[in-house]
């Protein structure tokens, strides 16, 4: 074990690699870590329902998957064919 891993293995448990394998001897293990995060909105909205006049809506689709960062990819150029073809004018 080169001196970097030993003086890390050392400072982590108190003591050598020598003397973690003698039966018995004390090791630190430390739980998983979890984060939790809450997200809160800074102000309150002020909101109200308002009648407004019968419309169409019209939609687009594209699946996309996280593997190989596919959606770093196709996303932007979905949005960018969106706009140049003129659907998101419409």
């Amino acid at each position: 074990m080169d001196m970097i891993r030993l003086n890390l293995f050392r400072k982590l448990h108190g003591i050598s690699p020598s003397q973690a394998r003698k039966e018995g001897a004390p090791l630190r293990a430390f739980p998983r870590l979890s984060f939790q995060i809450q997200l809160r909105g800074v102000e309150d909205m002020n909101c109200k329902i308002q009648q407004k006049e019968t419309f169409q809506l019209i939609g687009k689709e594209i699946r996309v998957t996280i593997e190989n960062e596919e959606n770093k990819q196709k996303i932007p150029a979905f949005w960018e064919e969106s706009n140049s073809n003129g659907f998101t004018d419409q």
